[in-house]
């Protein structure tokens, strides 16, 4: 029995589906949460960044959402999908790499015979919530670094957190 409850554990905890990482050009924003883009092999896809959502368009803060999403869109992102990459919009986790100061050692974008500045990867999904044009989406997996930049957000009236009512697109 016990053999039984180890492996069915391990069958379990193996068959999560990892997520397939990616890199595209952003083609164009959306949503403050949603953009087209651009792949090796040109083929456009629709992404929905993952745990977020952002205002609607129509909403308060819809728009200011999507031009500050298209102010970090404006090269190629890292995108970690998740399910299936088939299916569209694609859910992911997007990522940037921004020119900062790190040990080039340790970093493994850094080029040694170069400065010592090298690539840091920011999460784009975090950077909205964090900068209040996004909620951390109660219908995904609770994620605590995103919990918290939300209640930053909110404690400092970042962004849509300045509206004393502010209305998520689910209401």
């Amino acid at each position: 029995m016990k053999k039984y409850i180890v492996w069915a554990l391990l069958v379990l905890c193996c068959s999560q589906a990892q997520a397939e990482t990616i890199k595209c050009k952003p083609v164009k924003i959306i949503t403050g949460d949603t953009f087209t883009c651009e792949q090796a092999d040109k083929k456009i896809i629709t992404v929905k960044l993952n745990q977020i959502e952002a205002p609607t368009l129509a909403q308060a803060y819809g728009q200011e959402a999507k031009r500050f999403l298209s102010r970090y869109l404006d090269r190629f992102v890292e995108l970690d999908i998740y399910g299936d990459n088939e299916a569209e919009p694609i859910t992911a986790t997007g990522y940037i790499y921004r020119r900062c100061s790190c040990n080039p050692i340790d970093h493994p974008l850094a080029d040694l015979n170069k400065s010592t500045d090298c690539g840091c990867r920011s999460d784009i999904n975090k950077i909205m919530i964090d900068q209040g044009y996004a909620w951390h989406s109660p219908f995904s997996q609770s994620n605590p670094e995103y919990i918290k930049a939300e209640q930053e957000a909110r404690n400092n009236k970042r962004g849509l957190w300045a509206d004393p009512n502010p209305i998520a697109p689910w209401q």
